[in-house]
């Protein structure tokens, strides 16, 4: 189903929130509203006070949820806001932890779903759901509600989608959270927040400024997200901060650009100016009480970050803000420019030879080309690529891409020409394709490249995209001038030790899809050769043609 068709199926069946009383009542869909704006809807009749407000937002393109963990008291009345930023469909299910890596088992009764799938939101009929959203189309938000369990532990959650649970994951953990003799929860509480817009070598001060916007957090993890601004803002955040021991609490503070904690109206952390994410750490000593703090914080470029967290008595280092996403990930990501762009990556890539052109599109895909061998090699997931090894020392070594769900695709040139239907495909000469001339690319407005290369008189324009429905894939345009040798010249479509039809499409070793669109007389062909099968494409034109190959990923 396209993207399209999806968006208008998620229009007319989604309502603006759902109280997740049971895990099988609310199978109608969320609200088109932009994701910046989330419906507030009200409670259901009878819920009574909102204890927890928590929001979680997907990361755009990168097949991730932004807060991977969470505390709730328990039986506390939570409102849990889902922001989808992405540009595919996601939901999310919370599940009781009555098996090991229950959210995968219930994903995998999700995608056997088949042609109900979509009316009941990838939500299956499974004892273990607890509640759940509906599925939230791109760049629209659902509010939910739901009482937490009474039974302390970590409770997981999931994406179910065809194949998001891999990745796209989280737990919530049901345990008592400690109070002041008023009432107040441990760490901050109260938190409102104005936004300013300008541009700042340092901090200005806020108070003689006109704020942008304005809200309210409640107690929900600090995030620079609130601006919904990407470069050029400032954020206040005000509250309190409760603490229920004597002692002395310590604080780590990252951010890019800067950023100052004042407690008490102390400057307890001070990373101001102009810098990328760079941490800072500063303590305090406090009696048990409830104090104002002030949270300020600007950014000019883009790529903002802002992190805060702290340990003291009776505190084992907790977050503040909402975590670094991927806390593990790159430690130099490459990212675009701008928002919206392809990013590329030209070194010494694993998989891709000494002439690897990486290209990362912002729907989640990335791919990387072999200008020795004119061809694509690799396909990924997620992150992009990490340049620390070669922005770092003398650069040495090989990258490998950052993300996952990594596919390697077949060695050898992309045409050939075939004399007889059992001619062997060619193989590289010292790692380069033979007879090919590599002619650079060129790039459109949203610095997406199109690859240029020449092989037998004739001239190949090679035009991989990004795109995303329910799962990211990618396609690949592929235009040909020239003459085609009366049909001896192929194109090799996919390889694999396992090579078979489905449902409109190729199944390359079970591990991803390829199909095709724009075919005119070419006609694809399976055969053995070589020890592997082989999609072979004979093609039969003299002027131009042009094709499209989509590429979908297989979750078997």
């Amino acid at each position: 189903m396209s993207l399209h068709k999806w968006i208008l199926l998620g229009l007319t069946l989604v309502p603006s929130g759902l109280f997740g009383q049971a895990a099988h009542e609310h199978h109608k869909a969320g609200s088109g509203a932009h994701a910046e704006a989330a419906p507030e809807n009200p409670p259901p009749p009878g819920f009574g006070k909102i204890d927890q407000v928590i929001e979680i937002e997907t990361l755009r393109g990168r097949m991730r949820y932004d807060l991977e963990r969470f505390n709730v008291s328990p039986n506390a009345k939570v409102k849990l806001v889902l922001r989808n930023n992405d540009d595919m469909p996601h939901n999310l299910v919370l599940c009781k932890p009555t098996v090991a890596n229950v959210g995968m088992e219930v994903s995998k009764k999700a995608w056997a779903l088949g042609g109900e799938a979509m009316a009941k939101h990838y939500v299956p009929e499974h004892p273990a759901i607890l509640f759940h959203t509906t599925l939230v189309p791109p760049r629209s938000s659902q509010s939910f509600y739901f009482k937490a369990p009474a039974k302390t532990g970590t409770y997981p959650y999931v994406c179910t989608l065809p194949g998001h649970a891999f990745y796209m994951k989280g737990a919530m953990t049901v345990a008592t959270i400690q109070k002041t003799a008023n009432g107040k929860p441990v760490g901050f509480s109260e938190i409102k927040y104005k936004v300013y817009k300008g541009q700042w070598d340092r901090l200005p001060d806020f108070s003689k400024l006109e704020p942008a916007s304005s809200g309210e957090m409640g107690s929900s993890l600090i995030s620079p997200r609130v601006s919904k601004l990407e470069k050029h803002f400032g954020i206040v955040f005000e509250g309190i901060l409760a603490v229920t021991s004597k002692g002395r609490y310590s604080f780590e503070l990252a951010s890019s650009d800067g950023s100052r904690l004042e407690v008490k109206g102390q400057s307890v952390v001070d990373n101001d100016g102009r810098h990328g994410h760079q941490a800072r750490t500063g303590g305090i000593n406090l009696e048990p009480g409830e104090y104002p703090f002030r949270l300020l914080y600007f950014k000019r470029g883009s790529n903002q970050s802002l992190t805060l967290r702290w340990r003291g008595p009776g505190i084992s280092t907790a977050w503040l803000s909402k975590p670094p996403s991927a806390k593990s990930g790159p430690s130099m990501p490459i990212l675009p420019n701008e928002e919206g762009e392809a990013v590329m990556y030209r070194n010494f890539i694993s998989g891709a030879g000494a002439r690897g052109i990486a290209v990362g599109y912002p729907q989640g895909v990335n791919l990387a080309f072999d200008a020795n061998q004119v061809r694509l090699s690799l396909l990924w997931q997620g992150a992009f690529m990490d340049g620390g090894r070669h922005w770092s020392g003398r650069g040495q070594g090989f990258q490998g891409p950052a993300g996952y769900a990594k596919l390697a695709l077949p060695e050898g040139q992309p045409f050939a020409i075939l004399n007889t239907p059992a001619d062997v495909w060619p193989k590289t000469e010292k790692g380069r394709a033979s007879g090919y001339r590599f002619g650079g690319y060129e790039r459109d407005k949203q610095r997406r490249p199109a690859f240029l290369y020449e092989y037998a008189g004739m001239k190949i324009r090679d035009f991989p995209k990004g795109g995303a429905e329910l799962t990211p894939y990618l396609t690949r345009e592929i235009t040909i001038e020239g003459k085609a040798m009366d049909g001896k010249l192929h194109y090799l479509a996919a390889a694999g030790s396992k090579v078979e039809v489905r449902d409109g499409s190729y199944a390359v070793d079970g591990k991803y899809a390829v199909s095709f669109s724009g075919l005119k007389e070419a006609k694809p062909v399976l055969r053995d050769s070589g020890g592997r099968k082989e999609l072979l494409l004979p093609l039969k034109f003299t002027g131009k043609q042009s094709f499209v190959q989509r590429y979908d990923w297989l979750y078997d």
